[in-house]
């Protein structure tokens, strides 16, 4: 077919029909595909969190702040939640007369912000803890927290599209994966939200009352926090996949 022709001519067709194939390839490969920029993402400084296990195992978060008062956020069982404050000066008494003690148990976590020492703090602390009668929360199973480690990104994504928080174990559904557009959005928004979040006294202590009760680090919202920076929108198909693959490999409990 190509007899006759020079070399130089049939050079000049393979390449153009390697134009036309890379051409036409381009033109089905989709936008979705291609991967997005790392965020800037500035680490998130110190804030001086400390976290504790009451003689009960209830986890306790507290900060030292220069404040006149001591602020208390409780988050447990059943989406309870409690939160008030005190006077930092005789701290002891007004929690005595302020807080109503409570007979039935209640699986919790707690985190405290004020300028207490730390031994101020646990006594503070164990003393909500016998007047509520706080214990220890259950622990998260192994396979979703794993998966909620290594994909922490995605299952920020499946808490919030049910509305849940930060910290609390994630579960899959069967929406679609976000879009690349929708994802860009999702973690630049979630990244301002998160560092805005952390770095308010008034909202941390919630997020350190809840990182409390689902017993996970002040790491984990860290590495949250530097996850989403670098994600991209398989994270929330990322994180369905693991659980999915963790589930059926779990060992049953025989009945």
């Amino acid at each position: 077919m190509f007899h006759g022709l020079s070399r130089r001519t049939l050079n000049a067709l393979i390449i153009g029909c390697l134009l036309i194939i890379t051409v036409i390839n381009l033109s089905f490969t989709t936008s979705e595909d291609s991967p997005l920029e790392p965020l800037d993402a500035p680490p998130l400084a110190d804030t001086g969190w400390h976290l504790w296990h009451s003689n009960k195992g209830v986890p306790v978060y507290w900060q030292a702040t220069a404040s006149s008062s001591l602020q208390i956020s409780i988050t447990g069982e059943d989406h309870y939640a409690f939160r008030t404050q005190v006077p930092a000066s005789e701290w002891a008494s007004h929690l005595a007369t302020q807080i109503t003690p409570i007979a039935a148990p209640r699986p919790a976590g707690l985190a405290l912000q004020g300028p207490l020492t730390d031994v101020e703090m646990q006594q503070a602390a164990s003393f909500i803890i016998q007047k509520l009668s706080l214990t220890t929360p259950d622990t998260p199973e192994k396979e979703t927290s794993a998966c909620q480690q290594a994909h922490a990104a995605g299952a920020l994504w499946w808490n919030r599209e049910r509305g849940a928080g930060v910290a609390q174990p994630a579960a899959s559904g069967s929406k679609p994966a976000p879009s690349r557009e929708a994802w860009a959005s999702f973690r630049e928004n979630e990244i301002k939200r998160l560092r805005r979040e952390w770095l308010n006294p008034v909202s941390a202590i919630d997020i350190a009352a809840e990182l409390a009760y689902h017993q996970r680090s002040e790491e984990y919202f860290l590495q949250l926090y530097q996850a989403l920076a670098v994600s991209q929108r398989t994270e929330p198909e990322a994180f369905a996949q693991c659980l999915t693959e963790a589930n059926s490999s779990a060992p049953r409990s025989s009945e």
